[in-house]
């Protein structure tokens, strides 16, 4: 079994800036959508196909559920 401990995973700085605005908070990908429309110069669309592949990534390491 992998420790999570072990595990490293790359982040670009979008993906780290949603990585650490949601730490020990509840969210959904809508949550996600709205803070990189807030933080990066980016439609709600464009946004919304990053989230589904970020979120698929995060799901694939085991850091989310």
């Amino acid at each position: 079994t992998r420790r999570s401990s072990d595990l490293i995973i790359s982040m670009n700085e979008s993906s780290a800036y949603l990585w650490n605005s949601i730490q020990g908070k509840e969210f959904d990908k809508n949550n996600l959508v709205e803070l990189l429309t807030q933080e990066y110069d980016v439609d709600a669309d464009t946004a919304a196909k990053d989230v589904e592949a970020l979120v698929a990534q995060w799901m694939k390491a085991g850091i989310i559920e």
